[in-house]
C-alpha cells in the first residue's frame, strides 16, 4: 500500500493523494425569488385586488 502511495505521489504530487468525493452530488437548493417592493399606496390596492381575485376563484371552485 505504501508503494502505491509513493508511486501516486511521484506521478501526481500531493493532489494525487487527496481523497476524492464519491457518490451522487447533493441537490442544489432553489434560489429564493425576490419580489419588487411596491409603494405603500400601490401595495395596499394591489393586495386588495389580489384578495378579491382569490375570493372569486374560491367561489368558482366551490360551485
Amino acid at each position: 500500500m505504501i508503494q502505491n502511495w509513493k508511486m501516486k505521489f511521484e506521478v501526481g504530487g500531493y493532489d494525487a493523494l487527496v481523497s476524492k468525493k464519491k457518490g451522487r452530488p447533493s441537490m442544489k437548493k432553489e434560489t429564493k425569488r425576490t419580489t419588487k417592493p411596491l409603494s405603500a399606496k400601490g401595495s395596499v390596492e394591489a393586495l386588495e385586488a389580489r384578495i378579491k381575485q382569490l375570493e372569486m376563484e374560491n367561489a368558482y371552485l366551490k360551485s
